[in-house]
């Protein structure tokens, strides 16, 4: 795989780590830039089911087949939490430290 291809990303998965970077720096201020590094992996997994949870509650309260002012951004605020807390895990258990490049 080329240097261009490594770095490529596909649209959506940009867009995705762009509401992640967002509801990340919701918290700077109070959590820190990385506040995550010092946590355990096995809470973050409780954190992650939790985030989960949450996700599965706003789909119970939102029709998916009308434009919901509610819904649509909540669906995506938990979806980024997800992939957040999914990162932290691969983050503190050091998966993302550059060894696992393809």
């Amino acid at each position: 795989m080329s240097a261009m291809e490594r770095h490529y990303l596909r649209r959506e998965v940009y867009e995705f780590a762009r509401l992640m970077e967002d509801k990340l720096r919701e918290h700077d201020e109070d959590r820190g830039v990385d506040g995550w590094k010092e946590c355990d992996w096995g809470w973050l997994l409780d954190r992650l089911e939790e985030e989960m949870r949450e996700l599965r509650m706003v789909f119970g309260k939102i029709d998916l087949f009308n434009d919901d002012e509610y819904g649509n951004p909540r669906i995506a605020s938990e979806a980024a939490d997800i992939g957040n807390f999914a990162m932290f895990i691969c983050d503190v258990l050091g998966l993302l430290d550059g060894r696992n490049e393809r």
